[in-house]
């Protein structure tokens, strides 16, 4: 129980009313340190859930989800409860559920912090940096340094003073996040600064700060590895696991939330089964894959130090070419003799060629099984194997590949078929080493070979879903499935071999599939059900519970890694010789908003009349790109009530109403990826459909 008589506010807000289990952790550490405790949710919350914040107390308000953090702590102190109840406390403590933790038991901060006579203390301060805000409501080149509020601690002094209370009088509105950092987060350490209120941090903000604000950075969103291992800060921002790769490589090179994911699991008692309930329940795969760099890269020569107990595992390959089943059998040979080995194959003279080698090579765990030449590789799988794949612990798939004149060379096809079988069963050592990789990550769930980059392949992996999306998202429905696919984030893997936990894949290997779900031969090149299964593999496992990764034995990540390079620099040098741009210095971010220009352009010239959605950065920073090309646009469209300015770049600035706006204009929607999901569901709904995603 907290020494100090406290009040403990804790606002959340899920956008499908779910309380996961990390919230309940919080809480669980919270509630000790606090006398009572209320908990306010924006928006509903399912029945199970209400069950589980109950535990924690019988304040429980559920209210619209309106007004962000900043209307919930203002309603909850002035009506939910009331200043008679709030002033019964000597302290109050505000907590929203944007953090995973605590990391570190809550009791040994509030014991750090009571040695020191504050007024107001949070975990971390934001140092000032440049201001990014479109608002008007800041007028400043630079932000203020502030307290970050998903923790924040009032003591005596300033909760029982007329001053706190004004600043909840005069809190403005709010219908944006920006709105709620301007007039809640930015605004209360000023203000209270400014009326001679002292405050501190538990984290020594001064590690992450210089004097020249234009230095300064979000070391909350970037620092996530020193804020836990060095400076033992108790909460980590859940959005750090799930923000762009493009914002990151703004400021690093990625690799905090590798480094801080991995410090969690091994040196602390958290258990990381609650950040990955929760992100693979929200998240889209691909980018859990990009921000955690879910690579794995094994050696083929040695085998790492494991204590693997052998479980029933499987080898399923597909062999429909005879002139390549002697090439299969030179990784066939490596597969340890543990492993049971299922070949299919539609073909009869493929099949004796098939029989007369596993005798050769004297491969006694072997067996044939001869399919329908109809849905080629995933008929074999899915249909012909289907009471087999449930009895296996772990599975490997693999199949061969060709590919016909209309595509290239049948080097292509040579070089993509090594590509499958080298990254699957490169080796006995390699094949070992996956599956140890299994047993160690107990969330791990399929692993593929890296989608191929080479010939046309570029294209297709550029593309991604080319014309699959819409068989992807009719085949997901039928499996049930609830991950978040979405058309504008494509699946990271290509190609139909993998390595899986079966019990990732159930729904997909559980369905029944029956021959006549596939199309007849001459298949289709794209957007068949054979095309919407080789996407839907990590939609499956992220369903179940499980994340997926990319495979690759040592050897062929280092030649994987210069030909990345060599591409991307490549093509940087083409977009800088196109623009003409005189220095050297530019960010990914800022080298993308140039290569998309020409697009504009045409987006633009199809369109009579074109507006920006948005006025912020990132609008501002395309309008910027835009009037330097002289490329010509209307103006700008905002969401209805979130209009502070008449015109930027000398132009207008339009609310989203009917009266002003035709539904035949063209629309580049410039915003960050969180409000980007909210306005296209608006814009859609209202009938918009020349819509170009920034």
């Amino acid at each position: 129980m907290a020494a100090k008589n406290r009040l403990g506010i804790f606002q959340m807000h899920d956008a499908d009313g779910v309380v996961d289990r990390y919230i309940e952790y919080l809480l669980d550490d919270l509630r000790r340190n606090v006398n009572h405790l209320v908990i306010v949710c924006n928006g509903g919350i399912n029945e199970e859930g209400r069950s589980a914040l109950k535990k924690y107390t019988t304040d429980v308000f559920i209210r619209k989800n309106e007004g962000f953090d900043a209307a919930a702590i203002k309603e909850t102190l002035e009506v939910l409860l009331g200043w008679e109840r709030v002033y019964q406390y000597d302290e109050l403590v505000l907590v929203n559920n944007s953090c995973f933790g605590p990391l570190y038991p809550l009791e040994s901060v509030f014991e750090t912090m009571e040695q020191k006579d504050v007024d107001f203390w949070g975990l971390t301060e934001q140092p000032s940096l440049p201001n990014s805000f479109s608002s008007p409501a800041i007028h400043s080149r630079y932000l203020p340094s502030h307290i970050q509020t998903y923790f924040l601690v009032i003591r005596h002094r300033l909760l029982h003073s007329e001053d706190f209370r004004r600043i909840w009088d005069t809190l403005p509105q709010i219908y944006s996040c920006e709105e709620a950092v301007i007039h809640y987060e930015l605004r209360f350490t000023v203000f209270f600064s400014e009326l001679g209120y002292i405050h501190d941090t538990y984290v020594d903000s001064g590690l992450f700060t210089v004097m020249n604000p234009e230095d300064n950075y979000e070391y909350v969103m970037y620092e996530s590895y020193r804020l836990i291992a060095e400076c033992k800060c108790p909460l980590i921002k859940r959005e750090n696991f799930s923000r762009p790769l493009n914002n990151t490589l703004e400021a690093s090179a990625g690799e905090d939330m590798t480094r801080a994911f991995a410090y969690i699991r091994d040196n602390t008692t958290y258990n990381v089964d609650l950040i990955w309930n929760h992100l693979l329940r929200v998240c889209n795969i691909t980018d859990l894959y990009e921000i955690m760099h879910l690579n794995f890269i094994f050696p083929t020569k040695t085998r790492g130090k494991s204590e693997f107990i052998h479980k029933k595992s499987a080898i399923i390959m597909h062999m429909y070419y005879p002139d390549l089943v002697e090439e299969c059998f030179k990784y066939i040979k490596g597969i340890p003799e543990e492993f049971d080995v299922i070949v299919t194959t539609s073909r009869e003279d493929t099949k004796q060629q098939i029989e007369q080698l596993l005798a050769m090579h004297r491969i006694r765990n072997g067996r044939i099984v001869l399919s329908r030449n109809r849905g080629r590789e995933m008929s074999a799988l899915l249909v012909e194997c289907k009471d087999l794949l449930m009895q296996y612990e772990y599975l490997c798939f693999v199949h061969d590949k060709k590919v016909s004149g209309a595509v290239g060379v049948s080097k292509i096809g040579q070089s993509f078929m090594d590509l499958l079988w080298t990254n699957t069963l490169k080796s006995s050592a390699y094949i070992w080493n996956v599956l140890d990789c299994f047993e160690e990550n107990a969330r791990l769930g399929w692993l593929a070979p890296p989608a191929p980059h080479h010939a046309s392949y570029l294209g297709v992996n550029a593309e991604g879903w080319t014309s699959s999306y819409p068989a992807t998202k009719n085949l997901s429905e039928r499996l049930g499935l609830t991950g978040r696919l979405t058309e504008e984030k494509a699946p990271f893997a290509l190609g139909t071999a993998f390595w899986c936990r079966s019990q990732a894949l159930r729904p997909l290997f559980e369905h029944g599939f029956e021959y006549e779900d596939f199309a007849e031969e001459p298949m289709p090149i794209d957007g068949t059900i054979s095309h919407a299964i080789e996407r839907i593999f990590p939609y499956v496992a992220q369903h179940e519970g499980y994340y997926s990764g990319v495979m690759m034995t040592d050897e062929y990540a280092a030649i994987q890694s210069v030909n990345y390079r060599y591409m991307l620099n490549e093509l940087l040098k083409q977009i800088k010789k196109e623009k003409g741009i005189p220095h050297y210095s530019y960010t990914f971010k800022q080298a993308m908003d140039m290569a998309s220009s020409a697009h504009v352009r045409e987006f633009i010239l199809r369109h009579k009349k074109v507006f920006i959605y948005g006025t912020g950065d990132i609008a501002s920073r395309y309008a910027a790109n835009l009037v330097a090309e002289k490329i010509d646009f209307e103006g700008f469209i905002v969401s209805n009530g979130h209009r502070q300015q008449q015109e930027l770049f000398n132009r207008p600035v339009y609310e989203l109403t009917k009266d002003e706006l035709d539904s035949d204009i063209g629309i580049i929607v410039a915003l960050n990826p969180v409000h980007q999901r909210e306005v296209l569901f608006s814009l859609k709904e209202k009938g918009y459909k020349n819509l170009f995603i920034m």
